[in-house]
C-alpha cells in the first residue's frame, strides 16, 4: 500500500518538457521537408529547361544551315518591349512535342493554356557565339512573374541557373 501512495505518476514539469521536445522535433522535420520540396522543384525545373534547350539547339542549328525556316522553330516570337523581347513563348503543345514530362510538377496543367507557367526560348539566331537560353516563369497569385528559387535566390533563365550551380 505504501508503494502505491508514493507513486503519483508523471509530473506536470516532465509532461511540459516532453511536449516541448516533441514540438522542436516536429518543427525540424517540417523545415527539412520544405527544403527538400524546394530542391526537388528546382531540380525538376532545371531538368525541363535542359531538355527544352537541347531540343531548341537542334532547331537553331538547322535554322543556321538553312535546313528550316524561322516558322519551323518552336514557339511564338515575342515582339514589343520587356525582358523576353525577341524570345519565343512556348505553348503547351510545343512542350509536349518536345517530350517535356511532369508539367504538373512544374505548376502547369496539361489542359491549362492560361499562362500560370510560361517557358521562353532564345534561339540566339543573330549571335553564333551565344548559346540557346531557356526561361521558366511562374505567375504568382498577385500576378508577379517569378522564377524558381533555391538558397533564397530566384532564377528565371537556365543561363543564370548554370552560372549559380557551376554546371
Amino acid at each position: 500500500m505504501n508503494i502505491l501512495k508514493n507513486n503519483k505518476g508523471i509530473t506536470l514539469l516532465a509532461l511540459a518538457i516532453t511536449v516541448l521536445v516533441l514540438i522542436i522535433i516536429t518543427g525540424a522535420a517540417v523545415s527539412v521537408s520544405v527544403n527538400i520540396l524546394g530542391v526537388t522543384k528546382f531540380e525538376n525545373v532545371e531538368t525541363a529547361l535542359l531538355l527544352i534547350q537541347s531540343k531548341c539547339k537542334i532547331l537553331a542549328e538547322k535554322k543556321a544551315i538553312g535546313e528550316i525556316e524561322e516558322d519551323g522553330l518552336y514557339g511564338v516570337k515575342q515582339e514589343g518591349e520587356g525582358e523576353f523581347q525577341g524570345w519565343y513563348l512556348l505553348s503547351m503543345g510545343d512542350l509536349i512535342d518536345m517530350g517535356v514530362k511532369g508539367l504538373n510538377k512544374l505548376g502547369m496543367k496539361e489542359s491549362d493554356e492560361s499562362g500560370s507557367v510560361k517557358f521562353y526560348v532564345d534561339y540566339a539566331l543573330d549571335d553564333a557565339e551565344k548559346e540557346v537560353d531557356v526561361a521558366y516563369i511562374q505567375i504568382d497569385g498577385a500576378g508577379r512573374e517569378r522564377g524558381v528559387a533555391i538558397d533564397d535566390k530566384e532564377f528565371k533563365k537556365l543561363s543564370e541557373i548554370k552560372a549559380y550551380t557551376g554546371k
